[in-house]
C-alpha cells in the first residue's frame, strides 16, 4: 500500500494525472480490503468492498463516514480516468490527498 502510495504521488508531481488517479484508487482498494480481510471476510467486487466498509469499519465507529465517501468518490474518478479518458490534476490531487488519508489511518488498525 505504501509503496503504491508514493508511487500515486511522484506521478501526480510528474503530471501524469491519469496514472496518478489510478495508483490512487488502488492504494484505497488494496488498503480496505486487508481491513476487510482482518475481519475474516473478503470481496467479490469494488463495490462489494465499499459495501463490505461501511457494514464492518464505519457504521462500528471504527473508521469516519468520510473514508467511505472518499473512496466511493476515487471509485468514479478512476473509472472515469480507466474508461472514460476523462481526468484531471484536480481530480488526481484530490484521489492522492484522500487515498494517503485512508492509508494513513488504515495502518492504525493494521500495524
Amino acid at each position: 500500500m505504501l509503496c503504491m502510495m508514493a508511487r500515486s504521488k511522484e506521478s501526480l508531481t510528474k503530471g501524469d494525472f491519469k496514472w496518478a488517479s489510478i495508483q490512487a484508487y488502488y492504494s484505497m482498494f488494496h488498503c480496505i480490503k486487508a481491513l476487510i480481510f482482518k475481519k475474516g471476510y473478503r470481496e467479490k467486487s469494488h463495490y462489494c468492498l465499499l459495501v463490505a466498509f461501511k457494514e464492518l469499519y464505519i457504521k462500528t465507529g471504527e473508521m469516519d463516514k468520510e473514508f467511505a465517501d472518499n473512496f466511493e468518490m476515487c471509485m468514479d474518478i478512476r473509472q472515469e480516468a480507466d474508461y472514460g479518458l476523462s481526468y484531471t490534476g484536480e481530480s488526481a490531487r484530490i484521489a492522492v490527498e484522500d487515498a494517503d488519508k485512508l492509508v494513513k489511518a488504515a495502518e492504525r488498525i493494521l500495524y
